[in-house]
C-alpha cells in the first residue's frame, strides 16, 4: 500500500477487496457483504459499535416523541392498521438514507400518507388473529420506538407470546440489547439475541442460535422488519409461508420485487411479494 494514501483511503481499498465487490461470489446475500465491510471499519476505528451514540440519539428522539405516535394510533378510527403504517414508516429512520434523516418526525409525518394497500393489511390481521406465537426481528435504533406500539397495539387485540429479536454483534444501526435498554420494548415482549456471531445486519438462520431456529419452527407468524432482514430471510424458502415482510421500498430492487413507488411502504407475504 502506498505511504501517501490517506487512513481513509486505505479502508476503501480494503473494502474494494470484497470478492463480491469484484463480481464475484454471487452465492451471498447483501448483508454478508455489509457483515465483511463492518469488519473492516470496526478494525479501522478501534470500536466494535462505531454507531452507538447515533443509536442512542435516535432512540430518545423517537422516545421523546412516543407520546404524540401513542396518540395517533389511540385516537385512529382504526388503531392496529394506524400502527402498523407508523412501523413500517419507522423503517425510514435509516441513516444509510441520509435524505430522510434531516428531519424525522417531519418524515413520518409525510410517510403515514403513503397508501399501504387493504388487502395487505387484512391479510396481515387474519394472520394475526389465529397466531398463539410470533417471532419478531427487529431493525434500526429508533424504529424500534415504534416497533414497541405495534407490539402493545397486537397485543391489547390478540395478546399473543411476541418475541423480540435483535442482533447479537453490532452493526450499522441495528439495535441490539444494549440499544433498547431505554425503548421499553421488555415491558411488551420478550426479547432476545439473534445468536449470530458476526456484524450481519440481517437473519440468516442456519447463523442464528438453537434457540431462534427452535422458535421459528414453532413461531405461527415471523414478522421481518426492514430491508436488511428481507434480503437474508427471502432467501430461507422454507419459511416464506409464516414471514410478513415490513419495510420501506429504498431502492431499486424492492421497488420491482413489490411493485411499489420509492419510499412506499410494504406489507407482504408470499402470495404478494413472489
Amino acid at each position: 500500500v502506498r505511504k501517501d494514501i490517506p487512513p481513509n483511503g486505505r479502508i476503501y481499498l480494503e473494502i474494494l477487496k470484497i470478492p463480491a465487490l469484484k463480481g464475484r461470489h454471487w452465492d451471498i446475500v447483501a448483508p454478508e457483504v455489509i457483515e465483511k465491510v463492518m469488519r473492516i471499519l470496526t478494525d479501522a476505528v478501534g470500536h466494535p459499535d462505531p454507531f452507538a451514540d447515533e443509536k442512542n440519539r435516535l432512540n430518545n428522539t423517537l422516545m421523546d416523541q412516543y407520546p404524540f405516535f401513542q396518540n395517533l394510533v389511540e385516537q385512529s378510527s382504526y388503531p392496529l392498521y394506524t400502527a402498523v403504517k407508523l412501523a413500517i414508516t419507522g423503517n425510514a429512520i435509516d441513516f444509510m438514507v441520509p435524505e430522510v434523516m434531516a428531519d424525522i418526525e417531519k418524515t413520518i409525518r409525510e410517510k403515514l400518507d403513503a397508501p399501504l394497500p387493504y388487502e395487505s393489511f387484512c391479510a396481515f390481521k387474519e394472520k394475526l388473529e389465529v397466531s398463539k406465537q410470533i417471532l419478531y426481528f427487529a431493525d434500526n435504533a429508533g424504529e424500534v420506538v415504534l416497533d414497541r406500539l405495534l407490539i402493545e397495539t397486537i397485543r391489547r387485540r390478540y395478546d399473543p407470546e411476541i418475541i423480540f429479536v435483535v442482533r447479537s454483534v453490532p452493526t450499522l444501526n441495528d439495535v441490539t440489547l444494549k440499544d433498547i435498554s431505554s425503548v421499553g420494548i421488555n415491558e411488551v415482549a420478550r426479547v432476545i439475541e439473534n445468536g449470530t456471531n458476526g456484524p450481519l445486519p440481517g437473519t440468516i438462520l442456519n447463523r442464528c442460535s438453537a434457540e431462534i431456529r427452535e422458535l421459528a419452527e414453532q413461531a405461527d407468524l415471523i414478522i421481518s422488519k426492514g430491508g436488511g432482514n428481507y434480503d437474508s430471510l427471502g432467501e430461507e424458502k422454507d419459511y416464506q409461508d409464516k414471514i410478513t415482510y415490513m419495510l420501506l421500498s429504498k431502492c431499486y430492487p424492492y421497488d420491482r420485487d413489490f411493485g411499489v413507488n420509492r419510499f412506499q411502504p410494504i406489507l407482504a407475504g408470499v402470495s404478494s411479494s413472489s
